[in-house]
């Protein structure tokens, strides 16, 4: 199993562990912030809200037919407290990576597609 983590920018990380163990793979995102409960309720709605549609995938059937496309690949909205901080973010699962050969068809990061059609 390794371990990897690199900061992408002040403040934001990316955390990889890779394994040959499972038959799928997982990502998630999330943005951290500070819980105020004038604003909990907004933040907590936006990945349901963007889960509906976005501005390059317009409405759920198009998000459904990228997935597939993704070889059934799930994304789900997930919102956490941890603490005093409120997490709002997305669970993205797909099959694990395939050979090298077959990952131009695959397409193992369209994913980033779909996180950045949602910003």
């Amino acid at each position: 199993m390794e371990y990897f983590r690199e900061e992408l920018f002040p403040c934001v990380s990316l955390t990889a562990v890779q394994t040959d163990k499972f038959k799928t793979g997982c990502m998630t995102a999330y943005l951290l912030t500070q819980l105020h409960r004038e604003t909990a309720a907004e933040n907590a709605v936006l990945p349901y809200v963007l889960r509906r549609g976005t501005k390059s995938l317009p409405d759920m059937r198009r998000i459904s037919e990228r997935l597939d496309a993704l070889y059934g690949a799930e994304i789900e909205p997930s919102v956490r407290k941890l603490g005093e901080i409120q997490a709002v973010g997305f669970y993205y699962e797909h099959i694990a990576k395939r050979p090298q050969e077959e990952a131009a068809v695959y397409g193992d990061y369209d994913i980033i597609e779909l996180w950045e059609a949602s910003a």
